[in-house]
């Protein structure tokens, strides 16, 4: 084998062995995308929900692996049309802040054609695909007036730090829920960044360059 195609033997292996692709990238989902339907925070008007907070606005705080690139988020909401109004659209933001959301850094509307059955609503990534490491991120489920819905909670084990904010029509101040979350899902992937079996991997692959050129001189 040629000096050259050795080379190439040894991009290629590291490459494959360095790209690590993943299709979910965060989420509180349940096997099989199940999530609680008995403990639900309800979003809407003040008149309207009651328990078991009255908010407008939940905040479910994430984190993700550094250098991913986000294609979209999963909720698990449903719609209740309030006195027969409502048209079953709320919106589904991805905020950036330390303590508390801060900054809005994309929205889209989620829909929810149903009448109180469970859905599980998606979105696309298309203004902030790519988040930095070591930023916190909240992805944000909004009510406007005359809507009423109820996103579910989470079945998987909460990752330390988590905790899920809401707050009320006044829109002001946001309260804390607790160390819980809410059933979301955030999906994308990594970036191909090497990782240290593939190090030793381009190492040996290095030896065995060298110590073919040096049998190659020594002919």
């Amino acid at each position: 084998m040629s000096f050259k195609s050795l080379l190439k033997l040894v991009l290629c292996l590291v490459c494959a062995g360095g790209a690590a692709p993943a299709d979910t990238l965060y989420s509180t989902f349940g096997p099989g995308d199940s999530f609680d339907g008995h403990y639900v925070q309800w979003i809407g008007d003040g008149a309207q929900v009651s328990q078991p907070y009255p908010s407008r606005q939940v905040a479910n705080r994430f984190t993700v692996p550094a250098g991913a690139e986000v294609t979209g988020y999963r909720v698990a909401i449903s719609h209740f049309a309030p006195s027969g109004h409502g048209q079953g659209q709320g919106l589904l933001s991805l905020w950036s802040g330390d303590a508390a959301p801060a900054t809005t850094l994309e929205s889209d509307i989620v829909v929810d054609t149903g009448d109180g059955a469970a859905i599980i609503a998606s979105i696309s990534s298309v203004l902030h695909p790519n988040l930095s490491p070591g930023v916190t991120y909240w992805l944000v489920l909004s009510a406007p007036a005359g809507e009423l819905f109820r996103w579910y909670d989470a079945v998987a084990p909460m990752p330390a730090g988590s905790e899920r904010l809401y707050r009320d029509d006044s829109l002001a101040s946001w309260n804390m829920v607790g160390a819980s979350a809410n059933a979301f899902e955030v999906s994308g992937a990594l970036s191909g960044v090497p990782e240290p079996h593939a190090w030793l991997l381009f190492g040996s692959a290095l030896g065995l360059t060298a110590a073919a050129r040096v049998r190659r001189r020594a002919r």
